[in-house]
């Protein structure tokens, strides 16, 4: 159809028919290109010409339909642009609902679980035998942390509080008893049906666990004790030792200090101490005020519970409730200075520092052999004359501050 078809990048000569078509500056510049798009759209749409006149008609038919061409891919892609945004501000949508949903699940969870926390301390606040530790499961826990707990000397001077322990004491002893009847039972049955029960392709028999005591040791028990029989009682909690720091090269002691060692278990129950006696405080209040008393109740649940709001106001109770025994060695005898040099003479071993050391040395020798020394051993220990220790101790005895025969209620000897 057109001059030079098979040669397009050739000049053109100036009479063919699109010689005098005002070519825009896009067609002049891609003439090789546009060509092609040119006749696949003559083609399509069935124009055919001979002179430059009506190929300028086709040419303005062409760019009228290449405008529409172009506009409706311009249109698609902004509808697809647009459909793309819509898509991401759904999901952006979804997910701060999600997140907003998650964050309100959490936040009425929290409420029940805080809800249900006031609760449990409520019931126990109303239930006054369980708030003051007097209830069995309570003095149990008292009872089994005296005899588990290493550097602890509770000397009970109520004589309703004492008598309460000592009868719990004696059922616990039961309940250790029967636990160690069942085993030995469970033992001896073991021995005599292992074969047969080999043989049977049966299961051994089953042998109890023992009793440990430390399974009823409640931290939050103890503390309700200690609280609610203040005065009733003298507690120190920890044992006072020398920690020594020495010459790499000589092994000479360079200085040394004297330092606090505290059974395991007591910072959670001295923290469960001070709340307590942070909760009398509010409750001593609510009596005091009725008008505020709804939320001095509430404050005071919301202390037991530990929230932070109160935990300046729980920290100033920690002092009264920490129990630190005296340092008898704090003065004059430091461990670093020659034993055989005498300071002065050691301070006089008075009857209450006496009676300290046997408390002392007992529960020690319970923690470390898991019995009561004997009378020889704990007169070994002490250190003071045999005469003097063994009055003690049988005044002791006597006040039931020391149990013999193998039961062990505060302090244990064995005979």
């Amino acid at each position: 159809m057109f001059d030079n078809e098979d040669d397009v990048s050739a000049p053109w000569a100036a009479a063919a028919p699109w010689a005098d078509v005002p070519f825009g500056s896009w067609e002049a510049t891609h003439f090789v290109a546009w060509l092609e798009d040119f006749r696949r759209w003559a083609a399509a749409t069935g124009y055919e010409w001979d002179h430059g006149e009506s190929l300028a008609d086709a040419l303005t038919m062409w760019r009228l339909d290449e405008g529409r061409r172009l506009q409706a891919e311009a249109d698609a892609e902004g509808d697809r642009q647009a459909r793309e945004r819509q898509a991401r501000e759904q999901a952006d949508r979804d997910r701060q609902a999600h997140e907003q949903a998650e964050r309100d699940r959490q936040a009425t969870a929290a409420r029940m679980r805080a809800q249900a926390d006031r609760d449990h301390w409520a019931a126990l606040v109303a239930n006054e035998t369980r708030r003051t530790a007097d209830d069995p499961g309570s003095l149990r826990a008292v009872v089994a942390w005296r005899r588990v707990t290493p550097d602890i000397a509770l000397t009970i001077s109520d004589k309703a509080a004492l008598a309460a322990l000592r009868a719990e004491g004696l059922r616990l002893d039961v309940d250790l008893a029967a636990n160690a009847e069942a085993m030995r039972s469970a033992e001896a049955q073991h021995v005599t049906e292992r074969l047969v029960r080999l043989a049977r392709g049966e299961q051994p028999v089953k042998i109890p666990a023992r009793l440990d005591l430390s399974t009823y040791v409640d931290s939050d028990a103890i503390a309700r004790w200690l609280v609610f029989h203040d005065g009733s009682y003298t507690l120190t909690v920890g044992r006072w030792r020398t920690r020594e720091e020495r010459d790499e090269d000589t092994d000479a002691v360079t200085s040394s200090s004297r330092v606090l060692y505290q059974p395991a278990g007591w910072e959670a129950i001295a923290r469960a101490c001070a709340r307590w006696a942070t909760w009398r405080l509010f409750a001593t209040d609510a009596r005091a005020h009725p008008e505020d008393a709804d939320r001095l109740t509430t404050a005071g649940l919301d202390a037991l519970r530990g929230v932070e709001q109160y935990a300046e106001l729980i920290a100033d109770q920690r002092g009264s409730w920490s129990f630190t025994p005296a340092d008898d060695e704090a003065e004059g005898t430091s461990e670093t200075e020659p034993r055989t040099v005498a300071k002065g003479g050691r301070p006089a071993l008075t009857d209450d520092k006496l009676r300290r050391k046997i408390e002392r040395t007992v529960n020690r020798f319970w923690y470390e052999h898991k019995r009561g020394p004997s009378r020889n051993e704990l007169t070994d220990a002490i250190g003071a004359t045999r005469s003097r220790v063994l009055a003690m101790i049988g005044t002791m005895v006597a006040e039931g501050d020391l149990m013999e025969g193998g039961h062990r209620d505060g302090l244990w000897i064995d005979d």
